[in-house]
């Protein structure tokens, strides 16, 4: 039987075997079933949804365990690692030429002339970008005549 909403359910029985089912309308099913042979009467529940078909019944094979002890790995010290001769010169060679540069007296900027604030204007487009007294001064030249050659093809 089956409603409005998409649910169902339905069921049988009989001497050998019974099953009996419900379902959803989003997909999920649970169930169960069962029956009777030589080895006598077995009952399996299942459920298929979200997470997948799961099972359970006493007539299912169950895996065997695993008792042995696990293997170890063999641990090795390692050896330091040692400088070749040349190695140790660049090293050495690399680090007085680093401390001297790191001792050398560095220049500072002048902050009162670059500031944060000394740009602002050319970020908003209140300042020119190029100072508009030098572009009276520049010479005006006339354009150079390039030289063009036209290639025609041969007419026939």
């Amino acid at each position: 039987a089956q409603d409005e909403f998409g649910n169902l359910a339905y069921g049988y029985q009989n001497i050998n075997s019974a099953k009996q089912e419900q379902g959803n309308a989003y997909g999920g099913v649970t169930g169960s079933y069962t029956y009777a042979d030589e080895a006598g009467v077995h009952t399996v529940n299942y459920v298929a949804d979200d997470f997948g078909f799961r099972v359970a019944g006493d007539n299912l094979p169950v895996a065997p365990v695993y008792n042995a002890a696990l293997p170890v790995a063999p641990v090795h010290a390692a050896a330091p690692v040692v400088d070749t001769p040349e190695v140790a010169e660049a090293k050495a060679a690399f680090f007085a030429a680093f401390e001297a540069e790191a001792s050398r007296t560095k220049r500072s900027a002048q902050l009162g002339a670059f500031g944060p604030t000394a740009y602002a204007g050319l970020a908003t487009g209140l300042l020119p970008a190029a100072p508009l007294l030098l572009l009276p001064m520049l010479p005006l030249l006339p354009p150079l005549p390039l030289p063009v050659k036209l290639s025609l093809p041969p007419s026939s």
